[in-house]
């Protein structure tokens, strides 16, 4: 069961995870995994490659009615880290947060790390781990179903730091962009938390609602425009524009530092 103290930090007992979307809570808070073995960074995955396989979806809510099929998909294409945007789970202050279930080929388990602080169902964040990798898992914080910052520990002292953003579309209102500096400012504490260490990897993975070819627009109106500009700032390097993943390169917009 987890356990709080005054330092406002949950302890997590691998044993008896499960999902619970009406605990109290506050809304952002880090978990520590006493079980970390600190394991060298030499993971494989099942077919022994030297590689992580890592993915991002948008499933546009209904989570539940669609867990079965992302399950499906995680384990058909051998995925060790898949993350979810607009999984519509929202229920503010929630810290039980971690998800177990059953792999559908196996004895194993996957691992579940939701952020369902959001206001309504056009929120919510998740990150799916292998059991191999959640062995490593030492902390997460979370910011309104908007913001989810995992940590992966391996020896010798080697982190690896993987943030889902899912960032707000086409703001109307002052509270709207009220929003997205908290989010700005937010992102900005936890890279400048992480990039001190040249032992510290970061993978961040989003949905950033923003129109990439508006990028080298100084003109541009685009208010998500500063988070990639940050990210740039910071010498994140853009895979999915390397790879050319997306050819209208809208909205999914995945990044790496190196």
């Amino acid at each position: 069961m987890p356990n709080s103290n005054n330092n406002d930090t949950l302890i997590i007992d691998n044993s008896s995870h499960s999902f619970d979307t009406n605990v109290p809570t506050s809304t952002s808070r880090p978990f520590l995994n006493l079980d970390d073995e600190y394991n060298y960074l030499t993971y494989t995955s099942d077919n022994q490659s030297d590689y992580l396989k890592i993915g991002i979806i948008n499933i546009q809510d209904a989570y539940q009615s669609k867990i079965d099929n992302i399950i499906l998909y995680f384990t058909t294409y051998n995925f060790d880290i898949l993350t979810l945007t607009e999984t519509g789970l929202h229920t503010s202050h929630t810290h039980n947060n971690i998800q177990i279930v059953n792999h559908p080929d196996n004895n194993s388990k996957l691992y579940i790390i939701h952020d369902t602080n959001g206001e309504h169902k056009g929120t919510g964040v998740a990150i799916i781990l292998s059991k191999k990798l959640f062995k490593h898992f030492i902390t997460c914080t979370f910011l309104n179903g908007r913001l989810l910052h995992i940590t992966l520990k391996f020896k010798p002292h080697i982190s690896l730091n993987i943030i889902a953003a899912y960032l707000l579309a086409n703001p109307s209102s002052n509270h709207r962009q009220d929003s997205r500096s908290i989010y700005y400012t937010k992102l900005l504490q936890i890279i400048n938390s992480i990039i001190s260490s040249d032992k510290s990897h970061t993978i961040i993975l989003g949905d950033f609602n923003t129109n990439l070819n508006s990028i080298n627009n100084r003109s541009s109106n685009d208010s998500n425009f500063k988070f990639i500009k940050l990210l740039r700032n910071f010498q994140f390097y853009d895979l999915s524009e390397h790879h050319n993943l997306s050819q209208d390169k809208l909205l999914l917009y995945t990044i790496l530092i190196v």
